[in-house]
């Protein structure tokens, strides 16, 4: 299955797994960020790369 088939939930629990692992290796770099400023820039990250990753994967095919 081609990564723009997933489903929404799918979709949902892929953004999370990014968010994780872009906090665990960004936080230690952004420690004096307030965490509100630094949960949006994480979310904002993660945002691309999955659109990034879907885009890739339609290009693939």
């Amino acid at each position: 299955m081609r990564i723009a088939e997933l489903t929404l939930h799918a979709r949902a629990d892929r953004l999370e797994r990014i968010e994780a692992e872009l906090r665990r290796r960004l936080r230690p770099s952004c420690a004096e960020m307030p965490d509100d400023q630094f949960q949006e820039l994480v979310q904002r990250m993660a945002a691309l790369q999955l659109k990034y990753e879907l885009r890739g994967a339609d290009s693939n095919h």
